[in-house]
């Protein structure tokens, strides 16, 4: 516990046994506070979190990726969660993961304070990313870092017709922004290039502008669906689809 400001505290190389209430309280502001290289087994008993911090200006903590838990969940990392934005600077780093679907590739803020950025490496079926938040004070918040066979931010869904099928996926908000920049590989090939921009309905409703050679010209080639949580995107090419490549960024 501790009862006054922290400045540049470390705490590494250390092994936690048994912990089954918080381990770490903090009821003053915290300047600087790092933990690494640390095994912290918990007891999975309902009350054992990571942190307790006095919620205020400027916290500063970082989590290294060097650090093992076991018996942990991610609503276990804070006992109180500060929503006030901005007052806090935290970084949270993790291992490498193997996810069961790209729905792992987004970090629920619900468990995390603002202005909290989780990285998490991440792999999936081929495809290499980072877990990200759902949302961020960034531009493209929600992309993903890489993709497999040279795509950036989507998953093809069905490579048998004329009809390219991707998905993608963030937070559903009304005021969504993707941006497309793709080559389908058919004959001949096709490139679309623009950005599809929310209407005001969560339901994934979207209005695609595609880059011409006068700018941005609104049409229907591109639509996009929410299934489950995931942006579905639409394109219907003059042939079958072998091979697509180039990127999807979410804002």
């Amino acid at each position: 516990e501790f009862n006054s400001t922290v400045y540049s505290c470390a705490v590494k190389d250390s092994y936690n046994e048994s912990i089954s209430d918080t381990h770490f309280k903090f009821t003053t502001p915290i300047e600087s506070f790092r933990l690494s290289n640390a095994y912290l087994n918990f007891t999975g008993e309902a009350g054992s979190y990571l942190l307790d911090y006095l919620p205020g200006p400027a916290n500063n903590f970082i989590i290294e990726d060097d650090n093992t838990f076991i018996n942990f969940t991610d609503s276990q990392f804070f006992k109180a969660i500060d929503t006030t934005i901005g007052y806090n600077m935290g970084r949270i780093t993790r291992r490498k993961r193997f996810a069961s679907s790209i729905d792992n590739f987004l970090v629920d803020n619900a468990n995390f304070p603002k202005s909290t950025n989780v990285i998490q490496p991440l792999e999936q079926s081929g495809l290499k990313t980072h877990a990200v938040n759902n949302f961020a004070d960034g531009v493209y918040a929600g992309r993903f870092t890489s993709g497999r066979d040279h795509r950036n931010g989507f998953e093809w869904i069905d490579n048998t017709s004329a009809t390219l099928e991707i998905r993608t996926k963030m937070t559903p908000s009304s005021t969504a922004r993707i941006y497309v920049n793709l080559r389908m590989v058919a004959a001949p090939n096709e490139i679309v290039r623009g950005e599809l921009v929310g209407d005001g309905n969560v339901s994934g409703n979207m209005d695609f502008y595609e880059y011409t050679a006068t700018g941005l010209d609104k049409t229907n080639s591109v639509t996009v669906t929410l299934v489950s949580g995931f942006y579905h995107i639409h394109y219907t090419a003059a042939n079958v689809i072998t091979d697509v490549k180039g990127e999807v960024r979410l804002a």
